[in-house]
């Protein structure tokens, strides 16, 4: 739920994309692609297949470089260093650094396969912001605790179910304390059965307040928690708005025509 500073007024976006254009070859897969994304705010994207939003998702932590266009976290250049009013690339290791500001949940759960549960939630606190392993494993329980696998600590991967490494994904994500969350369709590779405990924990952290920014194809998900819902389309945003706006009142064609298909 977003949030006013203590003089009333609404605080900067803590993230901004500005023009983001991306191809692969002759293939355009984003057309000047702009957002902005409030503290506190949960935003969902939604959109048929091929219309740019995973691609659009991990521009935002520079996992894709843009061919043009800006990305703006926490007000500082995503990949660059502002200096003397230039921007300068940053190296891969400054970049890192910098990306683990933005949390980031995988549709396939990307987990350590050599490494626990608990190993996998310590491993960013501890390698790349060198925090204590002591801090970052209690954190890490209490995580773990949070998402519902307090007896899970020290099981691999490959002894969870699917909705149980994508919550152990989310726990790591968390354990990094970004700015914001991004989820791209973190529930597109589960069973059925499985997919509402992990939409559980999600709807929690938005509760909480915690910033995120989904890319999902559960509609009554994003019914349930968004700020706003933001439609894409052939590369290009075609509508934003509250929920009541974009779900229940499209004022585009393009929207409506893809809401009647996967609600009927």
């Amino acid at each position: 739920m977003t949030t006013t500073d203590q003089a009333g007024a609404r605080p900067g976006p803590v993230l901004e994309a500005i023009s983001i254009t991306k191809s692969y070859g002759h293939n355009t897969v984003l057309r000047d692609v702009s957002l902005e994304v409030f503290p506190g705010e949960v935003v969902c994207i939604i959109g048929p297949s091929g219309a740019g939003k995973s691609t659009f998702l991990r521009t935002l932590n520079r996992l894709e470089a843009p061919d043009s266009g800006e990305v703006w976290v926490g007000g500082m250049p995503m990949g660059f260093q502002l200096r003397a009013g230039r921007l300068h690339e940053l190296n891969e290791r400054k970049l890192s650094a910098q990306r683990a500001q933005t949390g980031m949940v995988f549709q396939h759960f990307n987990l350590f396969p050599h490494l626990t549960a608990l190993g996998n939630v310590m491993e960013g606190p501890v390698q790349v912001q060198r925090r204590s392993s002591r801090e970052a494993r209690g954190e890490a329980v209490a995580l773990l605790e949070r998402v519902g696998l307090g007896d899970k600590v020290d099981h691999y991967p490959g002894q969870l179910s699917g909705g149980q490494r994508q919550r152990v994904a989310i726990a790591r994500a968390v354990a990094m304390k970004p700015l914001f969350l991004l989820f791209d369709e973190p529930t597109s590779a589960l069973d059925p059965e499985l997919v509402g405990e992990v939409l559980t924990v999600m709807a929690d952290l938005a509760r909480e307040g915690m910033t995120m920014l989904v890319v999902t194809h559960e509609i009554a998900f994003a019914r349930q928690v968004a700020d706003r819902v933001v439609f894409m389309a052939d590369g290009g945003i075609v509508e934003q708005g509250p929920v009541e706006q974009v779900l229940e009142n499209p004022q585009e064609a393009r929207t409506r025509q893809f809401l009647q298909r996967v609600l009927e």
